[in-house]
């Protein structure tokens, strides 16, 4: 399996992936590997880990085995997923800063109404940036810098 410049640690929620040493923007720190199976087979336990790797109209989940499932939720993320289900840095980190992605940004072009959303997955959103949208509770239109 490959190295990656990034490692778990314990935090104030549970479990958190940061980075080892301080990154280059496009540098891949995790990735999300495992068998794709339905939506319906995703074990209890990993059902808020689960990530859709399908098409729109699919039912097509990974139940990853790898450390990319400690990556958490921010509103201003600092990494991003690729076509390869690799955590890509979007910018500059710095080591020990914790790696996250936004779980609920649709990319541009898709529509909220036409990917499904499991209550399961709602939480309390405390990532603490000034655009925190509090209640991760559906997908959203992404949001683009100029």
């Amino acid at each position: 399996m490959a190295k990656y410049p990034s490692k778990v640690i314990d935090n104030a929620y549970g479990k958190a992936l940061i980075a080892a040493k301080d990154l280059e923007t496009g540098t891949i720190v995790e990735r999300f590997l495992g068998k794709v199976i339905k939506y319906s087979e995703v074990s209890d336990h990993m059902i808020c880990h689960a990530i859709f790797v399908g098409e729109k109209g699919e039912d097509k989940w990974i139940e990853s085995n790898t450390d990319a499932i400690r990556a958490n939720h921010s509103c201003e993320p600092n990494c991003t997923i690729d076509e390869k289900l690799n955590i890509v840095t979007t910018k500059l980190v710095k080591k020990d800063e914790e790696l996250t992605f936004s779980y609920n940004m649709l990319d541009e072009g898709e529509a909220p109404k036409d990917y499904f959303w499991d209550s399961r997955w709602n939480f309390e959103c405390k990532c603490g940036s000034k655009n925190c949208q509090k209640n991760i509770d559906k997908y959203i239109k992404p949001v683009f810098k100029k």
